[in-house]
C-alpha cells in the first residue's frame, strides 16, 4: 500500500523551486520542466509534482491538490503561475 503524503512534505517540495516567481521559473528550467498554461493538471509546476512524488494525481491553481492533500497555493506559486498563464516565461511552455 502507497503511503499518504502530507501537506508538510508535498510544500517542502515547493519551497525547493525558489521564493519568488523567476526562481521557480529558472529552477523547473534546469529540471527541464514545461506545462501548459491555464491548465492545472499540466503547468510546470504540477509536472514537477507529478515526477517528485511519483503521482499523477496532483492540480496546481488557489489551490493545490495532490492525491488527499489539499491546502492553498503559496503566494510565489501563486504569482509564477499568474506570470507563466499570461505568456510570461516561453521556454517553460509545452511545445506540440
Amino acid at each position: 500500500m502507497k503511503k499518504q503524503l502530507t501537506t508538510r512534505q508535498v510544500r517542502s517540495v515547493l519551497y525547493s523551486l525558489g521564493d519568488s516567481a523567476v526562481k521557480v521559473a529558472k529552477s523547473l528550467k534546469r529540471r527541464k520542466l514545461t506545462g501548459v498554461p491555464g491548465m492545472a493538471e499540466a503547468c510546470p509546476v504540477a509536472n514537477f509534482l507529478k515526477k517528485k512524488l511519483k503521482t499523477d494525481e496532483v492540480k496546481v491553481a488557489s489551490i493545490i491538490r495532490v492525491g488527499k492533500v489539499t491546502f492553498n497555493t503559496s503566494r510565489t506559486i501563486q504569482r509564477f503561475l499568474n506570470r507563466f498563464d499570461k505568456g510570461d516565461f516561453p521556454y517553460l511552455m509545452q511545445q506540440k
